[in-house]
């Protein structure tokens, strides 16, 4: 594997200065954990809350470095803001394509490390409430990576039990066709059913 990103060290840090204390408030069972490969993938995941993000990556374990995408508004609070950019978190502008954060996105994956994207953009209480967003499927086509695709409940409460699912990762058009605009929106949805069927498959 290639070498981590510099935020690595930082990352492994308030891994375990948050996660001794986040496992007793919220009960995480895992299902397919087997599943997450030790290279870069891109980390696919349905959105509702804002502790989302720390469930997947008390889900993977420590070991798998990711770096979520997040609206650039975030980064403007001076203190939230440097501990996003301390673990090489991905400022996003929502209004049309980011081309500097696609081109971090890359170097991420390239480097054999993970992506963290929520697909619909947005946290949304019910399922397919509105269209996902195809940057996930680009940005992995362009990589070679493999997409993860990880179901959350929707509805989930401190103490109570939780199950993240896992599923297994699979490549974005392997065989290299061209692909038009409402094929890759395709994709997306299609994406956003996997994960929904995680959830079905293993109730």
């Amino acid at each position: 594997m290639k070498n981590k990103s510099t935020g690595y060290s930082f990352y492994k840090f308030l891994y375990a200065l948050v996660f001794l204390p986040f496992k007793f408030l919220y009960r995480t069972e895992v299902v397919g954990l087997e599943n997450v490969p030790d290279g870069g993938a891109v980390i696919c995941a349905n959105h509702s809350n804002w502790v989302d993000p720390f469930l997947i990556v008390y889900s993977v374990r420590r070991k798998h470095y990711i770096h979520f995408m997040a609206k650039i508004e975030l980064f403007k609070n001076k203190i939230f803001g440097c501990i996003l950019r301390g673990l090489d978190m991905i400022p996003v502008k929502r209004d049309g394509t980011d081309i500097n954060s696609v081109k971090l996105a890359l170097t991420f994956l390239r480097r054999d490390e993970k992506l963290g994207i929520f697909p619909e953009g947005t946290r949304l209480s019910e399922d397919f409430s509105a269209a996902a967003k195809s940057g996930a499927i680009k940005i992995a086509e362009k990589s070679g990576k493999p997409i993860i695709p990880v179901h959350i409940p929707r509805k989930k409460k401190m103490i109570k039990k939780i199950k993240i699912v896992i599923g297994k990762p699979y490549y974005i058009n392997p065989e290299r066709k061209r692909l038009s605009p409402e094929e890759y929106d395709g994709l997306a949805q299609d994406l956003m059913v996997k994960i929904k069927e995680l959830d079905l498959e293993n109730a």
